[in-house]
């Protein structure tokens, strides 16, 4: 409705305006109209912030759309918006609420060559999608790999890892992450 008013009225969208419908559209969950005003920002050549796309990310990972979180994501890289672990997290949301295994370990690689450092959120992220998609066999790869990485496992890292070794029918497994 605002935005319509701006409009009528002339008043240009610019950054600013932006940044802040979007988080006012996040704190309601309007997706959708978070995904218009940005379309309508990159149609009228508006420089989108990173912070505006992490609110996005975020909201439409809440929401259960893993599609648009990771088109935002894809449009952020394209257009070489800075990236953080905050929005690389919430992406790894997304993929974890689709179970969309493939696309977790993708990201975490796509960290790695950014050296953005991954920690508890984005792993567990990653291991609920690698379990939700069947892969324990990779939720279990994953929870070695961050032991060498220095990520201390939370217990509600080793419920998921555990479940995982049940899941893969290797219960010798699961008393190692007891010992």
């Amino acid at each position: 409705v605002y935005l319509a008013d701006m409009a009528a009225n002339h008043v240009e969208l610019n950054t600013i305006i932006c940044s802040s419908t979007v988080h006012a559209c996040s704190k309601g969950g309007e997706w959708t109209q978070i995904l218009e005003l940005l379309a309508n920002s990159k149609a009228s050549q508006m420089h989108v912030d990173a912070f505006s796309y992490t609110t996005a990310v975020s909201t439409c990972s809440k929401a259960g759309k893993w599609v648009e979180a990771l088109g935002l994501l894809h449009e952020m890289v394209a257009s070489r918006s800075p990236l953080d672990v905050v929005t690389y997290g919430a992406a790894l949301s997304a993929c974890g609420k689709g179970g969309r295994w493939v696309e977790a370990l993708a990201i975490l690689d796509g960290m790695a060559a950014r050296r953005v450092e991954s920690n508890i959120v984005t792993y567990n992220s990653a291991v609920i999608a690698c379990n939700k998609g069947g892969e324990w066999a990779r939720s279990l790869e994953l929870s070695v790999e961050m032991a060498a990485n220095h990520v201390k496992l939370d217990s509600a890292m080793y419920g998921v890892a555990i479940s995982a070794c049940e899941k893969g029918g290797v219960w010798t497994r699961a008393l190692d992450f007891l010992s």
